[in-house]
């Protein structure tokens, strides 16, 4: 694996896809009937997403990650719309969420509340940094929520004057932090 930043080489990384034994993987998932789950979930939800492809900077429908966007005074949530089929996102049979996916969906969410707050499309915003930690495996059949609170995001803008916007994030599955951090924005200009 290769990183990149603004085209620069800055990781180069050997990676072994078996990095973890199936006796240990059995122990730490703990789920005796994994692949009846995988099954039975095959596009269980139907569910079709209101947000468009460009409110999230992207142009193919099945991109989009997020469904279910509530709107209420405090707080924007959505919540994770998963299409098993999609290889573009599920390019093997799996029994969680990737951790792409659910960065992904943390970034569309983010998207989504800084048009709401401060009217700047997903094409005038750069992801900067994303700072995420995963505490447990994302369940696939179990209800994933990410909640931005617009409290934060605005007091977060006021603080900052170089058109850096930090949002901070949570995913919660069964009322259960599984994932937290901050994704880093940079609103550029379209003319340079």
């Amino acid at each position: 694996m290769s990183m990149y930043v603004n085209n620069c080489l800055c990781v180069i990384k050997l990676m072994d896809i078996t990095w973890m034994s199936d006796l240990v993987c059995k122990k730490l998932r703990n789920k005796p009937l994994i692949s009846q789950n995988l099954q039975e979930n095959k596009i269980e939800n139907q569910i079709l997403c209101s947000v468009k492809p460009p409110e999230v900077g992207h142009t193919f429908h099945r991109n989009v990650v997020i469904k279910e966007l509530k709107d209420n005074f405090n707080e924007i949530i959505t919540s994770l719309y998963i299409e098993q089929s999609y290889l573009g996102l599920f390019d093997h049979e799996l029994d969680h969420v990737l951790g792409m996916v659910l960065i992904e969906m943390l970034k569309q969410t983010a998207l989504i509340g800084i048009k709401k707050l401060l009217n700047i499309y997903a094409h005038r915003l750069e992801l900067i940094e994303c700072d995420v930690i995963f505490f447990a495996f994302c369940e696939i059949k179990t209800k994933t929520e990410y909640s931005l609170n617009k409290n934060e995001l605005k007091k977060e803008l006021l603080l900052n004057k170089d058109k850096i916007i930090k949002v901070h994030l949570s995913i919660l599955q069964s009322n259960k932090v599984i994932t937290s951090g901050s994704l880093m924005f940079k609103h550029v200009s379209l003319i340079n």
